[in-house]
């Protein structure tokens, strides 16, 4: 499943948004501000289905580290 994910200068997780889930539901886009760059990633429907930000953004962070 794809999540994108504002990675600041440091490499940390400081946002995230889910790909389409396909149900119609009305979608936007994120932006990185100076310093950060997006990241699109697969992720686990496990990590996808997380509802906690903290716990979200540390699950995306361990997968960001396995794709370098």
């Amino acid at each position: 499943m794809k999540v994108t994910a504002i990675v600041d200068e440091r490499g940390e997780v400081i946002g995230t948004a889910r790909g389409s889930n396909g149900d119609g539901d009305i979608e936007a886009g994120l932006m990185a501000g100076p310093g950060q760059t997006l990241r699109e990633l697969d992720v686990p429907k496990e990590v996808h289905e997380i509802e906690d930000p903290e716990k979200l953004h540390k699950a995306i962070q361990k997968h960001l580290k396995e794709s370098r």
